[in-house]
């Protein structure tokens, strides 16, 4: 259910439903822009566009979809962020954190 004014509890907080989905897409954004703009300061270049720099580093474009509505249109469903944010957590596992 992605009523605005349903509650959900997590860890004995209660909190909005939107307010997860508000979190995710948070998270979304902030993931995709970072990558986007490390790959923009590497290649020198304010002109790569996100799905460029994303697509370079590998990420599922679907994710550079979600973080674009998340930003422009409404807020994905609760779903549709909680995958995004496994599989972006799988992708800076995978690429970045399991090198160091």
């Amino acid at each position: 259910n992605n009523n605005v004014n349903s509650k959900t509890n997590v860890n004995d907080i209660s909190i909005t439903i939107y307010q997860l989905r508000n979190s995710y897409s948070t998270l979304l954004l902030r993931s995709v822009n970072g990558l986007a703009d490390m790959f923009r300061h590497q290649k020198k270049s304010a002109m790569l566009s996100v799905s460029h720099c994303c697509s370079l580093a590998g990420l599922p474009l679907w994710i550079v979809d979600v973080r674009h509505d998340a930003s422009h249109n409404d807020l994905p469903s609760l779903g549709v962020c909680r995958i995004g944010a496994l599989e972006s957590l799988r992708f800076w596992g995978e690429k970045f954190w399991v090198v160091l």
